[in-house]
């Protein structure tokens, strides 16, 4: 079901049984029907990464598809980051279609030590195409070694739903 945009009306304007399911009725249901969401809750040990370019975080796990009829989506993020040492500045960010969204370092950049701490972010993306899209979670490290928890205390939380 898609957007049908109301047409002007003008008083004394009668309104038909076929124009209130299409222009109420149906649009109700297009804003706030079932639109589709992927949740994950990943829990698959550690990611550890000593690389200064982008890399997927996971390209199996944590790297979700999902089909647009809107071109909007809000994306939400959260998982337990520790580093090797002190200082070790960390990049998030999602790659939607093979292509990045943030700039030189990301969606987010935090520095990292030897404690685990969660780190999180939502974003608001407008303008996709109607149809399947990709969003993968990248991520790099500035120096050292950074460390993704993955278990059951620490479970890696990614979801996408249309909006």
């Amino acid at each position: 079901m898609s957007w049908t945009p109301p047409e002007t009306r003008t008083a004394g304007d009668l309104l038909s049984a076929a124009s209130y399911n299409t222009e109420v009725r149906d649009n109700l249901i297009f804003l706030h029907g079932g639109k589709t969401i992927v949740p994950i809750a990943h829990y698959g040990g550690v990611y550890t990464l000593s690389s200064s370019t982008w890399a997927a975080v996971d390209s199996a796990n944590l790297a979700p598809t999902l089909t647009l009829s809107t071109g909007r989506v809000l994306i939400a993020f959260a998982g337990g980051f520790y580093a090797d040492a002190a200082a070790r500045l960390l990049s998030l960010d999602l790659e939607i279609d093979g292509t990045r969204i943030g700039g030189a370092d990301g969606i987010i950049k935090e520095s990292l030590d030897t404690v685990l701490r969660t780190i999180s972010f939502s974003l608001f993306r407008v303008g996709l195409s109607a149809g399947s899209h990709q969003f993968k979670l990248m991520w790099k490290v500035g120096a050292g070694t950074a460390t993704l928890a993955s278990d059951a205390n620490f479970p890696v939380h990614l979801g996408i739903a249309e909006w």
